[in-house]
C-alpha cells in the first residue's frame, strides 16, 4: 500500500471513529428518527460496518495474513463499541446491550466486506500477470525467428 492510500485510509479512520464517539457521546441525539421502529439498530450496524471497512483497510499491508487483520479489525471496532456504550452511562444516554451486538455485527460484516475487495482486486491482478505471461511465452513459441531469444 503506498503512504498516500496509507495516509488517506487513517484520516478516513480518525475521522469515522471521531464522529462515531462524538454522535454516540452528545446527550440527545441529533437524528432522531424514532417515528421508524428499529432504526436505531440500523445506523449503529452502518456505522460500524463502514468502520470495520476502513479499519480493516488501514491495518492490512501487503501478505498473507488477511485473516489476522479481518480478526483485529473486528475485535478492535467491538471494543470500541463496548467502550463507547460504557461511556453513555456518564453522559446520559441508556447503555444498551444490544447496541453493542449490533455493532460487532457490522464491524464484522463490514470487515467480511473489505476482506471481500482485496481478496478480488487480488485475484484479478494474478489473473492479468499470469495472462500476460502466458500472453509473452506464446508469443515466443509462435514465432521461430524469437526461439532462444531473451523476451
Amino acid at each position: 500500500m503506498s503512504s498516500v492510500h496509507r495516509v488517506v485510509s487513517v484520516s478516513l479512520l480518525v475521522l469515522i471513529s471521531g464522529a462515531i464517539m462524538l454522535l454516540s457521546l452528545l446527550p440527545d441525539p441529533l437524528f432522531s428518527l424514532d417515528w421508524v421502529s428499529g432504526m436505531d439498530k440500523v445506523q449503529h450496524w452502518i456505522a460500524y460496518a463502514t468502520l470495520g471497512a476502513v479499519v480493516f483497510l488501514a491495518i492490512r499491508t501487503p501478505g498473507s495474513k488477511r485473516l489476522l487483520f479481518f480478526v483485529v479489525s473486528v475485535f478492535s471496532c467491538t471494543l470500541y463499541g463496548g467502550l463507547i456504550e460504557i461511556l453513555q452511562s456518564f453522559t446520559g444516554r441508556t447503555p444498551d446491550v444490544v447496541d453493542f451486538f449490533v455493532n460487532m455485527f457490522g464491524a464484522a460484516v463490514g470487515s467480511v466486506v473489505a476482506l471481500g475487495s482485496v481478496e478480488t482486486s487480488l485475484d484479478r491482478r494474478r489473473r492479468r500477470t499470469r495472462k500476460g505471461n502466458e500472453q509473452r511465452r506464446g508469443s515466443v513459441a509462435s514465432n521461430p525467428d524469437r526461439r532462444g531469444q531473451p523476451l
